[in-house]
């Protein structure tokens, strides 16, 4: 019962204080919040490094080029069909074939090492998570697939 007592307390008073104590001497970020330029992800970075558009302008591209859309807009198209080749070159974001590979490979590993943990131990309550963890797989490879075709369809739409 003592060390009901200990781990209450312990949760309770010294873990807030550890909280503060540790929080006393951080810094501020090193990028103020009200910058110019909000925080953007690489293919809006590299839409606003290149193109200068606003936020609405880079969100109607962004999902143009993520849905394989033609937009109507001569600037428009030209910076979609330029962020669909980025895309696809890995200059600009996530949607690279190496990027996939390595994804699917660490979930495959991950259900691996999940397996053999299982079989060594005799625990076959472990099979459980391999099982829900392979199923969706092929899933992945093929909305990545998706998504890649999706891309190459914009870059040739907006040609």
């Amino acid at each position: 019962m003592a060390w009901a007592w200990a781990l209450l307390i312990v949760l309770v008073v010294a873990l807030p204080a550890a909280v503060w104590l540790r929080s006393r001497n951080l810094t501020p970020p090193r990028e103020p919040y009200d910058g110019p330029i909000p925080k953007l992800n690489r293919a809006d970075r590299w839409l606003y490094d290149r193109y200068q558009l606003g936020n609405l302008d880079r969100s109607r591209i962004m999902q143009a080029v993520i849905e394989g859309r033609e937009l109507s807009e001569p600037p428009l198209r030209e910076a979609a069909r330029a962020l669909a080749a980025a895309l696809l070159a890995g200059e600009a974001g996530w949607l690279t074939r190496k990027k996939e590979r390595i994804c699917l490979g660490a979930d495959l590993c991950l259900m691996t090492v999940v397996l053999v943990v299982a079989i060594v131990t005799g625990r076959d309550s472990l099979l459980a998570p391999v099982v829900i963890g392979v199923l969706p797989l092929p899933l992945a490879a093929r909305a990545w697939k998706r998504d890649r075709q999706r891309v190459e369809r914009a870059h040739r739409l907006n040609a």
